[in-house]
């Protein structure tokens, strides 16, 4: 015999954001939960829910790609600094759509 699961009760919005709070990256707008990280609306409507996508890979990818754009823009400007490149040189359509 299959059980049959009870569907899960929705939790008012002072749960919700009481259970949100322990994770940075997630945030209630009123009337869906956001992950800032993959920039995209989530169906975490239950604690267990939230952490299993902060957890999961995708999240952990889209975490590490904001310093990596970070860092990438500070290397780009460190390099043409040194390679004595004119920041006037930045201002040129080609770079800028860069």
């Amino acid at each position: 015999m299959s059980q049959v699961r009870k569907p899960r009760r929705p939790l008012n919005a002072g749960q919700l954001k009481k259970f949100i709070s322990e994770y940075g990256d997630l945030f209630y707008d009123g009337a869906k939960v956001m992950c800032k990280a993959c920039d995209k609306p989530l169906m975490c409507w239950s604690k267990s829910d939230c952490t299993r996508h902060v957890n999961s890979v995708q999240h952990q990818h889209k975490k590490q790609e904001v310093p990596f754009q970070t860092q990438f823009r500070c290397d780009l400007l460190l390099m043409s600094i040194i390679c004595n490149i004119p920041l006037h040189a930045l201002d040129k359509q080609p770079f800028r759509k860069f």
